[in-house]
């Protein structure tokens, strides 16, 4: 599996947000960035616990496409990025 991409320098710019319930305030800031669809990349013990469907429903309730691999493990190899990053243009 090869990944065809074009080199790039990206230096982006940090915003933290940070307090209480600020997860449900990931909506309203990703529409910010006017984005029409949105990739969550997670594991199955951030599913397990909850916090994925907090973020879709901000999300999805700032009218957000979204799109979820959850099949992150821990220390992936280049072959799980591959395959995110194959999830990531079928969408």
């Amino acid at each position: 599996m090869s990944c065809n991409t074009t080199p790039f320098d990206y230096r982006p710019m940090t915003r933290v947000v940070y307090g209480p319930n600020a997860i449900e305030r990931i909506g309203s800031l990703t529409a910010e960035l006017r984005a029409g669809k949105v990739l969550v990349v997670t594991d199955p013990g951030i599913v397990k616990a909850g916090h994925l469907d907090r973020v879709r429903e901000s999300l999805e309730a700032s009218t957000l496409e979204v799109f979820v691999f959850q099949d992150v493990v821990e220390n992936p190899t280049t072959k799980e990025v591959y395959e995110c990053a194959e999830f990531a243009r079928e969408k």
